[in-house]
């Protein structure tokens, strides 16, 4: 079988001169896989290669780290290490008779493709419990380089908590679902509890690392594949919300290729989108999309679908959380414009969301507010929530910027006020229409 002649598509354009300074020109020809992309770049638009050259670069590096040396066993001769090796890499294929063919000298090339994956599987072995210690959920990684763009799969929850460490500077907090419980509201016998205190946290990320990843993560909502979601939340004000996040989509499914990697069969096992985000400095999350089974060959979707679906319920999640402000955490893009990032207790809230399966799960870093910091009702009636703003003695009041925090905390609790109402003639109806059903009198 003769193979194609290579050709070069510069030449069959039949360009005669090339200006490297003609970006438009030369993007006729250069494909990603000849660019020299940054990893922001990468990030921003979703660029699957660079990730996947970034991966082949981990797995040297722990390969440089194993216990036996692999250049003696991926050597020219038959040495020790080698043929023990292989010993126990045909062990794990057969009987010594079937897999007799290995060990003949002209075998050579199937000897070496199997110790480079044994390697290779023993790298990513390695590389295992740093990842387990950033949240991944599972005991073991798929040894493939396609483990950087999805192939050893991800829980949502898994997701919204990596985002909280990124909100939390790099700093993990037990997620709390329970802020307090209220019996009996607006009565004589009212009764709150409160959740315990939360434990410290664990330092998993340095703080200057998670505050360029976050910078990252809002030129995707920026300039991205997120773009759609550029100014969808914005507080009681009009202020912007600062926004980051990461989209990722999942076409997962079983080809079997033949001779010269033909196509010979191809079966759905699922489709899946996601897009993780930062909301703020205090609220993160997750929106997933869904189909499992041999139906979810039928669906095309990509992850503007979780994206689109968070920005309709923009409107909902601001109703809900209160959002105010508009800060972006510290190290972010619009941290200097918007101001400084705030630490404040764990709220969750969860939201339902896609035609077929989705889930957005909302929280916020546990943190106790600083030393000499000046707290502010925070984001929900009776949640507990406060915002941490440094404050200095020295500093005067300014009565235009009070003047307008007075406007808009009244217009705050007269939409309180009104929710309440609601919710009070609500119950009251409720209990008349279930006296009617029931024949009685409540």
């Amino acid at each position: 079988m003769r193979r194609p002649k290579k050709t070069c598509p510069i030449c069959e354009a039949r360009v005669r001169f090339i200006d490297y300074k003609a970006e438009r020109l030369l993007s006729r020809f250069i494909t990603d896989n000849g660019k020299i992309l940054p990893i922001r770049e990468a990030v921003v638009h979703s660029t699957n290669l660079v990730f996947i050259r970034l991966m082949r670069d981990l797995v040297r590096y722990h390969e440089a780290r194993l216990p036996y040396d692999v250049e003696r066993i991926m050597g020219p001769g038959n040495t020790p290490e080698r043929m023990a090796m292989l010993r126990e890499v045909a062990a794990a294929e057969g009987t010594p008779e079937e897999t007799a063919w290995l060990f003949r000298t002209r075998n050579r090339a199937a000897q070496d493709n199997r110790l480079r994956a044994r390697i290779e599987r023993d790298a990513f072995a390695r590389m295992t419990p740093y990842w387990r210690r950033l949240g991944f959920p599972f005991q073991r990684l798929v040894p493939s380089y396609a483990t950087a763009i999805g192939s050893s799969s991800d829980q949502p929850a898994a997701l919204a908590d990596l985002m909280g460490v990124l909100v939390n500077d790099g700093v993990r907090r037990p997620p709390a679902l329970i802020q307090e419980i209220s019996f009996a509201e607006n009565t004589p016998y009212q009764t709150t509890m409160d959740a315990p205190q939360p434990a410290g946290g664990e330092l998993l990320i340095r703080p200057e690392v998670a505050r360029a990843a976050r910078s990252v993560l809002g030129d995707v909502v920026q300039r991205g594949t997120a773009a759609r979601l550029r100014g969808a939340f914005v507080d009681s004000t009009g202020a912007p919300i600062w926004l980051g996040g990461k989209t990722g989509t999942g076409d997962n499914r079983f080809d079997t290729f033949g001779r010269g990697r033909r196509l010979l069969s191809s079966r759905a096992v699922s489709r899946t989108a996601a897009f993780a985000f930062c909301l703020g400095d205090r609220y993160y999350g997750v929106v997933t999309a869904a189909v499992l089974g041999p139906e979810a060959g039928q669906y095309a979707f990509t992850s503007v679908l979780p994206v689109e679906a968070l920005r309709r319920l923009a409107p909902s999640i601001e109703k809900r959380l209160h959002l105010v402000g508009g800060s972006a955490p510290a190290g972010s893009p619009a941290s200097s414009e918007t101001g400084a990032a705030s630490d404040s207790s764990t709220e969750t809230a969860a939201i339902a969301a896609t035609d077929s399966a989705a889930a957005a799960v909302l929280g916020q870093p546990a943190a106790a507010p600083e030393p000499g910091t000046k707290v502010t009702p925070g984001a929900e009636e009776g949640a507990g929530a406060s915002s941490a703003v440094k404050s200095d003695p020295t500093d005067k009041d300014d009565s235009g910027a009070k003047t307008k925090d007075d406007e808009a905390t009244k217009r705050r609790d007269q939409q309180r006020a009104k929710e309440r109402r609601e919710r009070e003639i609500l119950r009251q109806w409720d209990w008349q229409a279930a006296g009617a059903h029931s024949g009685g009198r409540l």
